[in-house]
């Protein structure tokens, strides 16, 4: 539902014609028709427009906050082109700006990959080259009776082989403790409730925040519409048309939560006020 059919409607809940509006709130009439009709000209701009909608809204007794922050969303959208607001509801993904690369940086780059290609061959052959030197020394039948000769050192070796097995058991009896701790830590989940909102009679202006003020959902429930929430933790709910809005919790019906046209912030999830 727009700001104008949202005003038009609030507007008549009060029982005021345009005229009385207009006599309350010292805004010509037709401006305030045309705001109903969700024209801005008359109004000279957003600004204007904004300001108009403040007054109007504390005559009405409607809620002057919802009402603004449905307007700007409505004039955001408006000056916005189509391919930011499918991204926006990812049906697109956003292209990103292509890095500038100036051809300082290219040159540099140049440099960097011939001194490479120098360097790197050149090290390569140094390396290569080194072991012929070593070669021709004769001396292997010494470092074989070298290495015959520990063979009591070898029976040594065996007693360290076996202490590392006893060694290895230490983590086994850490990795059975594990999974003792594991029940402690799911038995503090909070279970979810479910808190369904549906349109049924008309549109509402709608909004849903959690406890640290991110937005959740906001826009326009249409007819019909139903939105639900896994609630784990308190939500702040605002509805611009109360009496067109059921609410479920649970698969259980809690009715509406006000009247046709009233604006209510209300609260669900554990710790709400009743």
């Amino acid at each position: 539902m727009t700001v104008g059919l949202l005003l038009k409607q609030a507007r008549e809940s009060a029982g005021l014609s345009v005229d009385e509006v207009a006599a309350l709130t010292r805004i010509r009439p037709q401006v305030i028709l045309d705001l109903e009709a969700g024209n801005l000209v008359s109004s000279g701009g957003i600004a204007y427009a904004r300001g108009h909608i403040r007054s109007i809204a504390k005559v009405i007794n409607a809620d002057p906050e919802v009402l603004v922050a449905q307007f700007n969303q409505e004039a955001d959208l408006s000056s916005r082109s189509m391919s930011e607001l499918l991204a926006d509801n990812s049906a697109t993904t956003r292209h990103s700006d292509s890095p500038n690369i100036s051809y300082k940086k290219l040159s540099i780059a140049g440099i960097v990959l011939s001194a490479l290609l120098i360097i790197i061959p050149a090290v390569s052959s140094f390396f290569h080259s080194t072991p012929k030197i070593s070669k021709p020394t004769p001396q292997p039948s010494a470092t074989a009776h070298a290495v015959t000769t520990p063979s009591p050192a070898s029976t040594s070796a065996a007693p360290v082989a076996s202490a590392t097995p006893a060694a290895t058991a230490t983590p086994s009896v850490a990795a059975s403790a594990s999974p003792a701790a594991t029940p402690s830590v799911s038995a503090s989940v909070v279970p979810a409730s479910t808190v369904s909102f549906k349109a049924v009679n008309a549109n509402s202006w709608f909004s849903v925040t959690d406890s640290s003020g991110t937005v959740l959902w906001h826009g326009t429930l249409y007819k019909g519409a139903t939105e639900s929430f896994n609630v784990t933790a308190l939500i702040d709910v605002t509805i611009g048309n109360a009496g067109a809005v059921d609410v479920t919790i649970n698969g259980k019906d809690a009715g509406v939560s006000g009247t046709i046209g009233q604006v209510v912030h209300i609260q669900y999830g554990p710790g709400a006020k009743s």
